[in-house]
């Protein structure tokens, strides 16, 4: 009989362990998942782009600078991912990770504004050959956060 009333002392101590453990693990993946949302509290996963003119444009980023060339896909295809509404303000510029982390490895991005109603109807081709951009800015970290990250067209 001893036998087992050591048995369940011993089962009694090693979940009151357990339970320990648990708290306290569960206590130190706060702590670290906290402390990692305070780090990113400054950092920028999207641009506002506010457009005043009266036309609807599409809004595309490119990291390709100092290479000005239209080098990604027609942005018409996304649907409404890049398109901003006539005078309206919207986030079609938003990164899976953020702008800072980027601007680590590249220097600049390059902000392409397209006339949607030119993307809606002259092929890719053509636009690339003739360069049918409304504007290109090419923005630096620096600018951005001047900016307050938000760009103004026109």
């Amino acid at each position: 009989m001893s036998e087992t009333v050591q048995e369940i002392t011993a089962v009694v101590i090693k979940m009151k362990f357990m339970k320990k453990m648990t708290i306290i693990l569960s206590f130190l993946t706060c702590v670290l998942l906290s402390s990692t949302c305070e780090k990113d509290k400054d950092k920028h996963d999207l641009i506002m782009f506010t457009n005043n003119s009266s036309e609807l444009i599409y809004v595309r980023g490119s990291w390709e600078y100092p290479d000005t060339a239209i080098n990604f896909s027609n942005p018409a295809l996304a649907g409404d991912f890049y398109k901003v509404a006539a005078n309206t303000s919207d986030d079609p510029l938003r990164l899976q990770d953020t702008y800072e982390g980027r601007f680590e490895q590249f220097e600049k991005v390059m902000v392409f504004v397209f006339d949607a109603q030119v993307l809606e109807t002259t092929p890719w081709d053509t636009v690339k050959a003739k360069y049918l951009v409304l504007k290109r800015y090419d923005l630096s970290l620096q600018d951005l956060e001047s900016m307050n990250w938000t760009i103004t067209y026109p």
